[in-house]
């Protein structure tokens, strides 16, 4: 371990126990533990390397440079973080950890030994353990991962950049990230703000909100179901705020309902984290957008109606009767306020979301030529070679290059 990085996380170890009985761990590369200031270090230990799997420590060896978000069968939760030498070698694993964030009864965790098949002559020192834990808000908890990463690495991180890999059991019972718990109401509406305001800054906004206070149990003691209602609650409220901001409710409400569709299909706390995300950004986007073109309502609608529908038709005498005009006027309204035709404008929508499949998906490329409405697969590449200078395929193969670690 370097001299600084010792000397940091060092004074870590003395500020957490200043606030929570949090205990600090090191392991080598072959997971032999190396230091802990845990005094029921054996027992822990067991829980720890017993009921998560060894291999999900070494998940970031293969290029990621975050801490991870582990979880066992107890509902324990722990944050692991990698100290690497100049050329990537792994060094040491750092471990903070364990915590509950949710009060269990003894009962509870007895039914949980049970389940484990440990033997009831062995529950006593075990629970004598586990109740001497502590509670802590899960953001409050990530808080602390933040800060041992930049007790590692010097790198300053947001709760977005945490980890979770996948569990064999059950999903964290809270949502992944900070916008998406509602630990306080004071951050709620900030971020609710933010949204309302389709504020392009809202990421480095919302890192810098600080969080507290415990996510009431929304999902009667299944967890994944808990992260299911906490996300759909705090989408309908996102929602709002974006129509609160300018959003037509139509568009409003045709994402809500997409986005929580998304949810309902997830299993896993990455893919909650990833939903809730995007569902934030495309808000505060959208809203962003529609304070900089102040076109007429009319307009207005006839764009959002072309951005929902972009796998139809769309011809202008579609597009005439939902906005209630003439053919005629509204070709010329349109392309008096938006500065181009209609057809033009349809084009456009359709290529850039044509960038987004590609980038952000592994779907074929004839399939997403079907799913915008294009004729056939060497017309869309035609157009989209018109409007980005590459075919579809270089354009993925580019930015699916630039996503690589360095």
């Amino acid at each position: 371990m370097s001299e600084n990085a010792e000397r940091n996380l060092r004074l870590f170890q003395e500020l957490l126990t200043c606030a929570h009985n949090v205990y600090f761990w090191t392991y080598d590369s072959h997971l032999a533990n190396t230091y802990t200031n845990c005094p029921d270090a054996a027992i822990l230990n067991s829980f720890f390397l017993g009921n998560i799997e060894q291999t999900r420590l070494l998940l970031p060896l293969g290029g990621m440079n975050r801490p991870a978000v582990l979880e066992d069968s107890l509902d324990l939760l722990w944050i692991a973080d990698y100290e690497k030498d100049t050329v990537g070698n792994l060094l040491y694993i750092h471990v903070i950890g364990p915590v509950f964030i949710e009060d269990f009864s003894e009962k509870a965790l007895e039914n949980v030994l049970h389940s484990m098949k440990i033997p009831a002559s062995r529950w006593q020192p075990i629970l004598r353990v586990l109740e001497a834990l502590p509670v802590i808000p899960v953001t409050r908890f990530y808080e602390y991962g933040v800060m041992l990463h930049y007790c590692i690495c010097g790198e300053k991180i947001a709760f977005s950049d945490l980890q979770y890999p996948e569990s064999h059991n059950r999903t964290k019972s809270e949502c992944a990230s900070q916008s998406g718990s509602h630990g306080t109401w004071a951050m709620e509406q900030e971020l609710l703000r933010l949204i309302e305001e389709g504020n392009p800054d809202y990421r480095k906004k919302s890192g810098r909100l600080v969080t507290g206070g415990n996510v009431a149990n929304l999902g009667r003691g299944d967890s994944i179901r808990q992260v299911k209602n906490i996300t759909i609650v705090f989408t309908a409220l996102c929602t709002r705020a974006a129509i609160r901001g300018g959003l037509s409710p139509e568009v409003a409400y045709t994402l809500s309902d997409k986005y929580i569709i998304g949810i309902e299909s997830c299993s896993t706390l990455s893919e909650a984290a990833e939903i809730n995300d995007a569902m934030q950004e495309d808000f505060v986007n959208r809203v962003h957008q529609c304070k900089l073109e102040q076109y007429s309502v009319p307009i207005q609608n006839c764009c959002n109606y072309i951005q929902l529908h972009l796998g139809d038709r769309n011809s202008i005498p579609d597009l005439a009767k939902q906005a209630g005009y003439s053919e005629n006027y509204l070709s010329r309204k349109f392309r008096k306020e938006m500065g181009i035709t209609l057809t033009e404008y349809v084009t456009r929508q359709r290529i850039e979301a044509a960038k987004e499949m590609l980038i952000s998906g592994t779907e074929e490329i004839q399939d997403i030529c079907t799913r915008l409405g294009f004729g056939s697969q060497s017309y869309f590449g035609e157009v989209f070679r018109k409007y980005t200078k590459m075919s579809p395929s270089e354009y993925r193969a580019k930015w699916s290059e630039n996503r690589k670690p360095r």
